[in-house]
């Protein structure tokens, strides 16, 4: 996507040159991790504004999943129920569309906040005020280029949660799982210095080569960094997920029918689509794991890595004027507008018909 793929196949061909295991990804890298969140701890607790852009980044997400989940009701139970692959064919394909929509329109604006966190620490490293303007303003004068690289970001990240989730009548094809998931971490890995890259002011392809560039230097740093802050999403995320669930059957449970609360929720579903009204509230516990990520450990890792490029810049004798960054801002904007009414039109047409044209 975007021409980016080059990223993740000249990383995954640097590790295996270099031999590195899957094993690299396990706990031991816990302990280094923890080392290297002293100064990001250090920023976030001075710059009280990263938590406002993570925050931020968690309301966009339950927005965007809330517009998402009404393509579930679009389209009704019998074809949902029904076991003729012709029949799924449709209702998959409306489904991967409205995804990368949703993607894309939910990739601006955490494109923008990610790059604000990132923002905070180059500000602060050239002697600059950081604050909420300060970091805006540094992030929206290359914000088409981090809306691309977001929204290929984020689509890496849903295929792979799609593929590990258990499918119908699913084979499991070992070979091209481990294959899947190896270009996934090598993406992961390779694109490490992509964001601190594109708040230098780089283009998105520049960018991309100067992270291969950065990895290839900083291999084992950038490693045991996004092998921990795995380890911890997974850690974090599960038990995130697993006590609001549990305390979300609870509410439900013992909440009375007579209760504002209840009547509420009995507003936000549809009595006639029992997967619709399982997606939205699957989705409660989903999104409060994904928000403790986002506020406690995502801009860790944002300002880490950034930390982490600019030891890179230091060592290569290159820097970059925050003051002479090309702005970029207005056209990139005007797009989002834009995908933003397509988006809107499609859920209007959508949500206005009782049964799709299939």
């Amino acid at each position: 996507m975007f021409r980016l793929d080059f990223i993740g196949i000249a990383t995954k061909h640097y590790l295996h040159q270099r031999g590195v295991k899957k094993q690299i990804w396990k706990g031991k890298n816990l302990l280094d991790f923890s080392g290297r969140i002293v100064y990001a701890m250090g920023l976030i607790f001075k710059e009280k504004e990263i938590i406002l852009f993570a925050l931020l980044q968690w309301a966009v997400l339950g927005m965007v999943y809330r517009l998402w989940v009404e393509c579930i009701a679009w389209i009704p139970m019998e074809i949902w129920e029904s076991e003729t692959e012709i029949v799924q064919i449709l209702p998959n394909l409306l489904i991967g569309v409205w995804s990368l929509f949703c993607v894309a329109l939910a990739s601006y604006p955490i494109g923008i906040l990610t790059g604000c966190m990132g923002a905070a620490h180059f500000l602060r490293q050239q002697g600059h005020p950081s604050t909420i303007a300060g970091c805006f303003s540094m992030a929206l004068s290359n914000a088409s280029n981090l809306w691309m690289f977001q929204t290929a970001d984020s689509w890496w990240t849903v295929t792979a949660i799609l593929r590990r989730l258990p499918k119908k009548n699913d084979h499991i094809n070992i070979v091209d799982h481990t294959a899947g998931e190896a270009m996934y971490y090598a993406w992961k890995v390779g694109t490490a210095g992509v964001l601190p890259a594109l708040l230098s002011g780089r283009g998105l392809i520049d960018a991309g080569k100067t992270s291969v560039l950065f990895v290839r230097s900083k291999l084992w740093d950038v490693i045991k960094l996004r092998g921990g802050y795995s380890v911890l999403c997974w850690i974090v995320g599960i038990l995130a997920y697993t006590g609001s669930f549990y305390c979300l059957v609870k509410l439900l449970t013992q909440i009375d029918a007579e209760h504002e609360f209840y009547g509420f929720c009995v507003q936000l579903l549809n009595p006639e689509h029992e997967f619709f009204n399982f997606c939205l509230v699957a989705g409660i516990p989903i999104l409060v794991a994904t928000g403790v990520i986002k506020l406690f450990l995502k801009p860790i890792y944002v300002i880490s890595c950034c930390k982490l490029y600019s030891d890179y810049l230091k060592e290569k004798k290159h820097t970059f004027n925050i003051n002479h960054l090309p702005g970029k801002s207005t056209c990139s904007f005007v797009a989002y507008l834009v995908w933003g009414y397509i988006c809107l039109f499609a859920y209007m047409v959508f949500s206005q018909l009782e049964l799709l044209p299939f």
